[in-house]
């Protein structure tokens, strides 16, 4: 069996049909990765980790074969794309590596692509604890971001650099970093990144001795998850 596998390996090696068939099953992939990333921001997250968790080889596959066969950009959307699931599912080594790899390819991306590589990396690197090295990504991102003027995802980088610094004891720090993603996320009207942006600004006040104020950012963030129905955030926020 094993000898017929390697035949007919090389048969399509010689006749261009294996890199085809790699390639659909990329662009497969990438399709199906980028359907299930919002899912994650929904009800339905659970079924959608599970779901992506069973064809996990796969999206490893594909993005091995991306690196070697000169298509970096889908290899890099797909990375991208899977970036909360592996946040998620705790795969922070695993998915760090992958999104380091395709960092050396960003000069070559389009900037918004290059940025999702770099957030990702920061939000996988303080998932390992590495606060000085997540702070460094999400410094960088924010500084493209900025460049290109994309308001949700400028708000999205101040409030992780809020986070970085907050866990490096940078309290005073943080709180520059909240205040002004919370006036973004207020502008912009989100109510999923404002109620996690509130949460955080009420933390850092706590730390630095303002329990009153904390709290009534808190108690802000809390309504905002009742109303958007976000369980976990909710739970979060009567812990703190």
């Amino acid at each position: 069996l094993e000898t017929l596998k390697q035949y007919g390996e090389e048969k399509l090696r010689d006749s261009g049909g294996k890199d085809v068939i790699l390639l659909k099953h990329l662009t497969y992939f990438l399709e199906f990765a980028e359907t299930a990333g919002p899912k994650l921001y929904s009800k339905e997250i659970n079924l959608w980790l599970k779901k992506l968790e069973q064809d996990h080889g796969n999206f490893q596959s594909a993005i091995k074969w991306s690196l070697s066969a000169d298509e970096t950009d889908k290899g890099a959307r797909l990375a991208t794309a899977l970036g909360n699931f592996w946040d998620s599912r705790g795969y922070y080594s695993l998915g760090r590596q992958i999104l380091e790899r395709f960092l050396i390819y960003t000069r070559g991306l389009n900037k918004s692509l290059s940025v999702n590589i770099i957030r990702f990396a920061g939000i996988l690197s303080a998932g390992q604890s590495d606060y000085e090295q997540a702070r460094k990504y999400f410094e960088e991102c924010l500084l493209l971001t900025r460049e290109l003027g994309e308001k949700k995802v400028i708000a999205m980088s101040l409030n992780q650099l809020g986070g970085t610094n907050y866990f490096l004891g940078e309290f005073e720090q943080a709180q520059k970093y909240y205040e002004e993603s919370l006036l973004l996320y207020r502008e912009l009207g989100e109510k999923d990144g404002l109620a996690a942006c509130l949460h955080n600004f009420g933390n850092t006040l706590g730390s630095l001795g303002k329990y009153e104020q904390g709290q009534k950012y808190l108690e802000e963030s809390l309504s905002l998850r009742l109303e958007i129905e976000d369980k976990r955030g909710m739970a979060s926020c009567l812990m703190s």
